[in-house]
């Protein structure tokens, strides 16, 4: 299914928008545009490898480095990255508590349970649904994310 330009571009700017608010929390933890990107580069191979499996179709490294535009050998070290569960940085980390704090500060609280089409209520119903799956398994260490020193 081709998609024209204009939709195309009208998406990339929707993902713009969702991205935006993070940006606060990147700039407060020192999180790089790279880090992000790469972030990003390794959910888009997870999911393409999802969703290529789903449709019953090889998932070699080659198909979806051509599929993400991506270069076989990044392809390879992200689905290598994955598979050995490697964070996605080596720095220290700091608690869901902490981000949770963060992103409170001058943020409102949504009052419905469920995401709205504002970027800031998923954020806090994914927040919220992480918390409570952190709680349900004591067997579970807390939620980490990475850390670097402050802008």
């Amino acid at each position: 299914m081709n998609k024209s330009s204009r939709e195309k571009e009208a998406v990339l700017s929707v993902f713009a928008e969702l991205v935006r608010p993070l940006m606060r929390v990147a700039f407060e933890y020192g999180i790089s545009a790279s880090e992000i990107a790469g972030v990003v580069r390794r959910t888009y191979i997870q999911s393409l490898e999802t969703r290529l499996s789903d449709q019953k179709r090889a998932t070699t490294d080659a198909r979806l480095a051509v599929v993400a535009g991506l270069a076989k050998s990044d392809v390879t070290a992200l689905r290598e990255a994955l598979r050995a569960g490697a964070p996605h940085s080596l720095r220290a980390s700091v608690s869901l508590d902490q981000v949770t704090n963060l992103l409170r500060s001058g943020i409102p609280t949504p009052v419905s349970p469920v995401p709205t089409d504002s970027p800031w209520s998923w954020i806090w119903f994914q927040l919220r649904t992480l918390r409570a799956a952190v709680s349900a398994s004591s067997s579970m260490p807390p939620a980490r994310v990475p850390m670097s020193r402050r802008c």
